[in-house]
């Protein structure tokens, strides 16, 4: 990795670290949820633009082919998490 992505991946951290968060996971799926600022802040770095919510995929593939994905998005926003979910299950899906 190079410098500017350990920078980058160390605000990213330091962000998260920041303030209240509320974390859910079943399976291989978990769900981030916080202040509007705080997630814009995280999944803007992580897009490299503008972004108020994210998913993002923790590791590689488990054996079963599996991912482990967490998605980011601000308190009270079911647009966000919807949007988000509709990434993750229909792949091929792009912005309009």
């Amino acid at each position: 990795m190079s410098h500017a992505g350990v920078l980058m991946l160390s605000a990213v951290i330091l962000l998260a670290a920041c303030g209240s968060l509320q974390v859910g996971q079943n399976g291989p799926i978990q769900v981030i949820l916080g202040p509007l600022e705080r997630i814009e802040a995280i999944c803007s770095a992580l897009a490299h633009r503008r972004a108020v919510g994210c998913l993002v995929p923790e590791r590689h593939p488990t054996q079963e082919g599996l991912w482990h994905w967490t998605i980011w998005c601000p308190f009270n926003d079911p647009v966000c998490l919807s949007h988000e979910i509709r990434h993750l299950i229909e792949p091929e899906w792009s912005h309009l």
